[in-house]
């Protein structure tokens, strides 16, 4: 304006002198400058576009605030051209249509470790070990200290806290209690050093003679111990009701008479049995294997004597005769004997006593696809007892006593109408019973029905003489974990296969809504086994070694990295193995619905042990040199390695060469998506196709689909 006013003024002047007036240029139209974006080429930001990672909120994210809007406009309309609809921002890609994932797929993991994602609600006392008298000086032995802390919080639960230091520990503590938290102050602050083995411990589990080891530390086991005690079929106090109808694979309608005593969000547990699983005479697995190995096929352990009748293999009957009775009665020897039944029974390097005729029974049971009766053979099936009566608080009938004819659950009840799953079933229940299993969410309750949260992984066929029971699940142990500390065993070097001394740190029994995590263990045998836990997590966890346990006897440095087995909807991720096992991730003895994501290893494995796990899922994985990462234990005529179902997701290797398929006889029905190379088994049902445009991540896409909250980390 100041300017214009100047100019107004000369040009009077001008005027009023008789001058003519200067002449004035054209006014020079301003440019806008745009500001210069760091960003490449629109065209190198493509790429990021068409991957299935990135949809057009999140692209719109990723570009310079102060790129033209217009531009901003042409993307969108091109992503909207080439993508469909705007997705909400932060959207992980949906799962693709049915078309391209079979239904084999349509068992959602998405429930593993639900019950860790989030905060546990619960107060307790913080009690440091200072005060019981640790001092983690790393010199004193601690081992007294920490066993007072752990007996306080037996009896009035909370959480033990380790203040910065190395505690050494000398001797195993067993927690049997919910709600007890042992933390430390960090990984790598909070130390627990353990100078010994188990079988230092405890005298007579661990002998070696004449270049002969005999060890009852190969499966189980650990020296911070958390027991509880396994919900089974036949408590009666929990007992709510009898399946009425039959049940197919994926229902989450389950028929019941009198669903009176049931309310929405009640937390129940589902067991499907039938003679084979009740009667220890009936022609099944696990009779043959006891013939073969000339155990007793109950399983009972009522006595101190009984683990070693039980069905064990040859190398741990020398208990009887070298273990005082008191170590046979130790809880953590227990979990060690529960272990080897779990894992071991009738093992590869086990072949006393074996028997032809049992060996070709059992090739001959998994080589049958023969079809399974119909629904409608009811010959023989037992008539329903009445469910519970209509007040709220009656009891239901007695369960009914299965049909002498009624097909073996224990090697069928996972399978569908044509291919069997397994023909490898352990079982080391006292009875035998329970060896179909899921626990759910009661979401709605109907006039005779009840509706879960989450589909029957198995069917309940009640015209061929199955019973399934509906329990009010009550774990004893609960809401409890172990966080932020090093384990550390002294150095050794590790043992020829199934020579373990008993370097275990962590064994987790009979318990749910469980944790560990931002946990290091170093030097370890066997870090961290779980069995019979539901609803788990292992987070951010490291197994590595302070120097190289492997040598000319043993090219590994442990025997199993972690161990899952009879356990469901567990949660591993962000696992870091950092030097090698025999078995790196083991899935084992009918575990199902099991997640592991998000992992790494240095050449990672994966082992099933012949022992039927079912319908896990292994998703975003980094198996490192990825020379063996199907490689799996256990004896050759035991069957398939893996149950039906199970789904490798993106497993791929650090060079990004794909992975080799395992041979046909690995498992049935199995879906394998990503980069595989390899014959893809038609005959066993397999699925076998390369990513594309699926997720990476199907665990977390999963959590997406059915409107939950993404997983922590």
């Amino acid at each position: 304006m100041r300017a214009g006013l100047v100019c107004c003024l000369m040009a009077a002047m001008g005027a009023a002198l008789g001058g003519a007036p200067p002449p004035t240029a054209a006014p020079r139209r301003r440019r806008r400058q745009r500001p210069q974006s760091p960003l490449p080429p629109i065209q190198r930001l493509l790429p990021c576009h068409r991957s299935p990672r990135h949809h057009c909120p999140h692209l719109r994210l990723l570009l310079h605030p102060l790129l033209p809007l217009h531009r901003h406009r042409r993307l969108h309309r091109r992503c909207h051209r080439r993508y469909g609809a705007h997705r909400r921002p932060n959207d992980p890609p949906s799962l693709p249509s049915g078309q391209q994932i079979p239904s084999l797929i349509g068992l959602s993991s998405c429930p593993a470790g639900a019950c860790c994602q989030k905060a546990v609600a619960w107060t307790g006392a913080l009690r440091g070990t200072e005060a019981f008298g640790a001092r983690g000086d790393g010199a004193s032995d601690d081992t007294a200290a920490i066993q007072r802390a752990i007996d306080s919080a037996n009896a009035s639960p909370g959480v033990i806290f380790f203040p910065p230091g190395v505690y050494i520990l000398s001797r195993p503590v067993t927690v049997h209690r919910s709600k007890v938290v042992l933390r430390g102050a960090g990984q790598g602050l909070t130390t627990i050093h353990i100078p010994l083995a188990l079988g230092d411990v405890y005298p007579g589990t661990y002998s070696e003679s004449g270049g002969t080891v005999q060890t009852a530390w190969n499966s189980g086991g650990g020296f911070l111990h958390f027991s509880g005690r396994r919900q089974r079929s036949s408590d009666a106090h929990t007992l709510l009701a009898v399946v009425d109808s039959p049940v197919a694979v994926g229902s989450t309608r389950i028929p019941v008479r009198g669903p009176a005593r049931f309310k929405v969000g009640m937390r129940v547990r589902i067991y499907v049995n039938d003679r084979s699983t009740y009667d220890s005479t009936a022609d099944t697995r696990r009779r043959l294997l006891a013939q073969e190995q000339g155990g007793n096929s109950t399983g009972a352990t009522s006595s101190a004597a009984a683990p070693v009748d039980a069905l064990l293999p040859s190398s741990l009957r020398f208990l009887g005769d070298t273990a005082p009775g008191w170590v046979l009665q130790d809880p953590v020897v227990q979990a060690a004997l529960e272990g080897a039944r779990a894992l071991y029974t009738g093992d590869k390097d086990d072949n006393s006593g074996s028997s032809d005729a049992a060996a070709d029974a059992a090739a001959a049971e998994f080589g049958a696809a023969a079809p399974m009766p119909g629904d409608a053979d009811a010959a023989g099936a037992p008539e329903l007892p009445p469910g519970p009566a209509a007040e709220p608080a009656a009891a239901p009938g007695p369960a009914p006593e299965p049909a002498p004819g009624s097909t073996a659950v224990e090697n069928k009840v996972l399978i569908d109408d044509s291919m069997p799953l397994a023909t490898s079933t352990t079982t080391v229940d006292e009875d035998g019973a329970d060896v179909g299993t899921v626990a759910a969410w009661v979401a709605a309750v109907g006039p005779d029905y009840i509706l879960l949260d989450r589909g029957m992984p198995f069917p309940i066929k009640t015209a061929m003489g199955w019973v399934g029971l509906i329990h009010l699940e009550l774990p004893s142990i609960e809401d409890s974990g172990i966080e932020r500390m090093t384990i550390r065993f002294k150095h050794t070097l590790a043992g020829p296969h199934h020579t373990d001394r008993g370097f275990n740190a962590i064994q987790i029994a009979n318990a749910a809504n469980f944790w560990v995590r931002n946990v290091t263990i170093l030097n370890a045998d066997t870090p961290i086994y779980f069995a019979w836990l539901h609803r788990s997590v292992i987070q951010d966890v490291t197994l590595s070694v302070t120097a190289p346990r492997s040598n000319p006897q043993n090219q590994y440095n442990g025997h199993h990295g972690i161990c899952i087995t009879e356990g469901q909807m567990n949660l591993v991720t962000r696992l870091r193995v950092q030097s090698p096992f025999i078995h790196d991730i083991t899935i084992a003895s009918s575990a199902s619905m099991n997640v592991v994501q998000e992992s790494a290893g240095f050449n990672l494995n994966i082992d099933h042990h012949r022992t039927a796990p079912f319908a896990n899922l292994f998703t975003n994985l980094n198996m490192g040199y990825a020379t063996r990462p199907f490689e799996s234990g256990g004896r050759g005529d035991r069957g398939a390695h893996s149950g039906r179902g199970n789904t490798y997701w993106l497993l791929r290797s650090a060079s990004g060469r794909p992975l080799v398929l395992p041979s046909c006889d690995f498992g049935p029905i199995l879906n394998f998506v990503g980069p595989y190379q390899g014959f893809p088994c038609p005959g066993k049902g397999w699925m076998v196709r390369p990513l594309y445009t699926m997720p990476p991540n199907l665990y977390r896409a999963q959590r997406w689909k059915f409107g939950r909250q993404g997983p922590s980390g």
